[in-house]
């Protein structure tokens, strides 16, 4: 293939020159002309196909195809925006698509959900995914708490009036707690109660983690009254509002080590729980056993993860109501 190639390059060269194409010249120009009409009349065949396959595909009276031929041919019809239903997650571990893609395969069977229509589109930021159930790209959206709150903001300037609800969510994200940690040799008179964070420099998660550092970081501030301590977010994956917990992570690591001067941490209940385990790479669970304390006080529990939807006629959809 080399020489082919080197051939015909010092052939070009040479035509542009002479004017007078070579042998090899030709030869490659019929195979790739050649493969391009193969090419063009495989696409021909192909559409043909799809057309005969399509027609042939029988309806029920709601429009809808029939079991027997669904199985086979339901990419070739592609529901409508009142049969689909479609649902947004943001993908912030490789493994959240594989969990979907099992859930998918059971809402779609008949012994299932029965939901033949039923996808998921995959989004990189909450943002997004919020932006695309409000316009009517989505009809679902698997949506942590921030994300909820960002989804009622902007349905509110919609015209027509639509609500945002939650449809439900797991047992395991409700009642979703953070606590607060500080270093046993920080407190004072070894008194574990937050009034030992007062002053002192306090290491959180990702600006926009709701527990990592939102709902922990208002009560200090609000709820307790504590507004001279020095909040240090550790910021990592923004935009997947804390899911990744990467940055609560850094937050009790530099708690441990004392890094810029902190002596505490406001984190979730669960990655706390999880370094005392030794269930996370780079914190020692001993040494996060021996020299912090979980304060006494802690941040109210609020719920996490819920499948929001639009409530109320959706323009862009057919006028399904969700």
């Amino acid at each position: 293939h080399k020489n082919i190639i080197l051939s015909l390059a010092l052939d070009i060269f040479s035509y542009s020159n002479n004017s007078t194409p070579s042998a090899t010249m030709l030869r490659v120009g019929s195979s790739l002309a050649s493969r391009a009409s193969r090419r063009q009349d495989a696409i021909i065949n192909h559409r043909i196909a799809a057309r005969s396959l399509s027609s042939s595909t029988t309806a029920a009276p709601d429009g809808d195809i029939t079991s027997t031929s669904r199985s086979r041919w339901q990419f070739l019809v592609p529901p409508s925006p009142k049969q689909r239903l479609l649902m947004g997650c943001v993908s912030y571990d490789p493994s959240v698509g594989q969990i979907w893609d099992g859930i998918k395969d059971y809402l779609t069977s008949s012994s299932g959900g029965n939901l033949p229509h039923f996808d998921f589109v995959l989004f990189t930021n909450y943002e997004q995914q919020v932006s695309a159930l409000v316009d009517g790209q989505i009809d679902v959206a698997w949506n942590g708490p921030v994300a909820h709150v960002m989804a009622e903001d902007l349905a509110a300037d919609r015209p027509d009036g639509a609500l945002v609800e939650s449809c439900g969510m797991r047992d395991v994200d409700r009642d979703f707690r953070s606590v607060a940690l500080m270093k046993r040799d920080r407190l004072e008179g070894g008194e574990a109660t937050v009034s030992a964070m007062k002053g002192q420099t306090i290491a959180t998660g990702s600006t926009d983690s709701p527990q990592g550092h939102l709902v922990p970081v208002d009560w200090l501030v609000h709820t307790v009254g504590i507004d001279d301590a020095n909040i240090i977010p550790h910021e990592f994956d923004l935009g997947k509002h804390g899911d990744t917990a990467v940055g609560e992570i850094e937050a009790m690591k530099a708690m441990l080590a004392g890094s810029e001067g902190a002596s505490g941490a406001l984190v979730s209940e669960m990655m706390y729980q999880r370094g005392l385990d030794g269930a996370l790479d780079g914190i020692d669970a001993e040494e996060l056993r021996e020299s912090v304390v979980q304060l006494r006080e802690s941040p109210p529990v609020f719920d996490h993860c819920s499948f929001d939807a639009l409530v109320g006629d959706h323009p862009s959809d057919g006028g399904k109501s969700t």
